[in-house]
């Protein structure tokens, strides 16, 4: 899975600079919020399970489907198991290898 992680983080210490805090505050509002993931369902299976750490139990991952077989698998996915650092998606079996998205994780 492909991470969009090139974003800088705040420490929970709190010793980061002015500037530091003045760049994630402005990254945030320009949208760069490092919430997204590319991720593929898997050819010929029913389940496609997602590891990710920004995952948990209340996480509600959206996709958007990047590819005509994607959207094609869109019509029957749905989110049928969520835990700590994972989610699973219940999907049509297709012989597809390009169900690609890209999942959008919102808490």
């Amino acid at each position: 899975m492909a991470g969009y992680t090139d974003f800088p983080a705040l420490k929970q210490a709190g010793d980061d600079s002015p500037q530091q805090v003045a760049k994630v505050v402005n990254g945030t509002l320009q949208g760069k919020i490092n919430a997204g993931s590319e991720i593929t369902f898997r050819a010929s299976q029913t389940t496609t399970i997602i590891t990710d750490d920004r995952l948990n139990t209340t996480s509600n991952p959206i996709l958007m489907p990047k590819t005509a077989n994607a959207r094609t698998a869109l019509n029957t996915a749905y989110v049928s198991a969520r835990s700590r650092g994972s989610v699973t998606f219940t999907h049509a079996s297709a012989a597809a290898i390009d169900q690609t998205f890209i999942m959008t994780i919102l808490h």
